[in-house]
């Protein structure tokens, strides 16, 4: 076989049967500082608000522009409903971290129970426009996304909730190099640590080797575009270690935001963005 056609899979036999997961107990160690509740307003957005564009990312957002009086900043609005949705909203309200997708607002919709309108800070892009652009992120932007994820994770985790389903279409990023989480009303208390590395790992999978989609077979066919170290860390999420190993890996110690800069950029002028 080639080297370019190399195909790394971790066999079932390898992958611990018990998972050792950050406690649910332990005090967050990157909160806001002074963060509170965000409140509720009842009035309507559109007071304050005036619609741009539509842009998907892991659901519908309306790109919105506040009005002149309040200064005319670019932020981006999402609606949430469902049968969970006031649990749901709880988390929107109370967490806040820096790799988190910063909510700013929320008003409760007059028309249906349950239903609101969250606007949250501008995010132009995400992991899955860069999945579908040509480039791959370089080993010191790649590192960097991984590394930023896993600390909010961490943090979430200290927060008794844990991300089940993470995706690409649902980690955003900014022109600074900043890599959040958007759909932490998605968290489950006490939920499952090896769901998230499951989808986790297919983060990483996809990122690593363009051919591959989302729901295949973990591992790898392009390992030649890849140093030994990124591949052992790739490899050493399905063996459902500690946080706290992959946090500390030596891949981690290569990240660098400012190779995320560039990337965004070409991310933005590559990739197809959906507007609908």
């Amino acid at each position: 076989m080639s080297r370019n056609r190399q195909t790394v899979f971790i066999p079932e036999a390898e992958v611990g049967q018990a998972i050792t997961s950050p406690s649910l107990t332990s005090k967050p160690t990157f909160r806001t500082e002074d963060a509170a509740a965000l409140s509720i307003s009842h009035k309507s957005p559109w007071e304050y608000y005036e619609k741009r564009f539509p842009m998907k990312f892991w659901c519908s957002f309306a790109i919105i522009t506040s009005k002149p009086h309040r200064g005319g900043d670019p932020r981006m609005m999402r609606t949430l409903t469902g049968a969970k949705s006031d649990e749901q909203l709880q988390i929107i309200r109370h967490i806040f971290h820096r790799n988190i997708v910063q909510n700013i607002e929320l008003f409760a919709s007059g028309h249906e129970p349950g239903s609101y309108f969250i606007v949250s800070e501008y995010m132009p892009t995400s992991l899955s426009h860069l999945y579908g652009c040509p480039e791959y992120p370089s080993e010191p932007a790649f590192s960097s996304i991984l590394y930023q994820i896993l600390s909010a994770i961490e943090f979430l985790c200290g927060e008794g909730l844990v991300h089940e389903a993470i995706a690409c279409t649902s980690v955003l990023m900014t022109f600074s190099g900043e890599v959040k989480i958007g759909d932490i009303e998605c968290c489950r208390r006490g939920g499952d640590f090896a769901k998230f590395l499951d989808s986790f790992n297919r983060i990483a999978m996809v990122l690593m080797d363009k051919r591959k989609t989302p729901d295949a077979a973990i591992g790898l066919t392009r390992i030649d575009k890849w140093s030994g170290e990124a591949v052992d860390f790739f490899t050493s999420i399905r063996m459902q270690a500690p946080l706290t190993k992959y946090l500390n890996h030596s891949f981690m110690s290569r990240r660098s935001k400012e190779e995320l800069k560039w990337l965004v950029l070409f991310v933005m002028v590559s990739a197809e963005h959906s507007r609908v």
